[in-house]
């Protein structure tokens, strides 16, 4: 299996060589979740104790619960909850807490699985993976999640990942963030400049998660001018040179080597065409 082609390496060393000089930290720079002072996502256990797919809230909404007040205010406005009633009261809270998923899609028939419930840093981060329907409705559906009080002492932030098993991730997860970045910045980054630093790496745009295959523009330097390539027939438009790359198992690659060596299929590549010719 081919890395980054040479071409693409040399340009991507070039533009690196730049933008270690011309990149500002602003408002805009990606949140830091690598393990630089050596923290790692940490699973925690979880119940799911209450999902309808055939019903939503006033608005959408990700909520830690914390106290027994906090989820009369939310229960307070579906009927639906009624059946937790004998489950949930203020002693509940004294040792758990609870997440309240509520979402909107649009299709009908849709289904939501939580895979997995970590900890990272001082944010609590829950995946979960969204199976949508066949039929183009508009759709609501609720999700509590059931943990350990004691699990999350250091929590301040909850942060719902979405992932939908047909087009990928819709976010990119804080770990494989942080996986991406810090591949990039050893890869490409650090040899030519070590007085760089991490938070120097930025991701632009992240175009899909397809089992452990993600495609992202990375912010670099590049020629003003616009870019079209073609990969198994399907065209990419990007407004100036700096095309999207492919990171798999620790390697980066080109549009046309992941397509070659089957890492993305041509649905994939729809679906990041679609994402990155917006």
């Amino acid at each position: 299996m081919k890395k980054l082609g040479s071409v693409g390496a040399l340009m991507l060393v070039v533009l690196m060589g730049v933008i270690m000089n011309g990149c500002s930290n602003g408002s805009g720079a990606i949140s830091d979740y690598s393990n630089d002072n050596g923290a790692k996502p940490q699973k925690i256990d979880f119940t799911i104790v209450y999902e309808n797919m055939n019903t939503g809230l006033a608005q959408n909404r990700e909520s830690l619960v914390n106290t027994f007040a906090e989820w009369e205010t939310i229960r307070s406005v579906n009927d639906a909850f009624n059946e937790l009633d004998a489950k949930i009261n203020d002693n509940f809270f004294v040792v758990n807490s609870l997440v309240v998923y509520a979402f909107t899609r649009n299709w009908a028939g849709l289904k939501a699985e939580v895979t997995e419930v970590h900890i990272m840093g001082n944010e609590l981060v829950v995946n979960v993976a969204h199976i949508d329907g066949d039929m183009t409705i508009q759709s609501h559906g609720i999700v509590v999640i059931e943990i350990v009080k004691e699990d999350i002492r250091n929590v301040s932030s909850l942060r719902i990942v979405s992932k939908n098993n047909d087009n990928g991730s819709l976010e990119l997860d804080p770990a494989m963030e942080a996986e991406l970045r810090r591949d990039y910045f050893n890869q490409f980054v650090k040899p030519i400049d070590n007085d760089a630093k991490l938070e120097d790496v930025q991701i632009l745009k992240y175009c899909g998660n397809f089992d452990g295959v993600v495609v992202v523009r990375f912010d670099r330097p590049a020629y003003g001018v616009i870019t079209t390539i073609q990969v198994g027939g399907v065209d990419f438009i990007f407004n100036n040179s700096n095309v999207a790359i492919v990171w798999h198992d620790g390697n980066f690659f080109e549009l046309q080597e992941a397509y070659e060596n089957g890492l993305l299929s041509i649905a994939n590549l729809t679906y990041v065409a679609g994402k990155l010719n917006q």
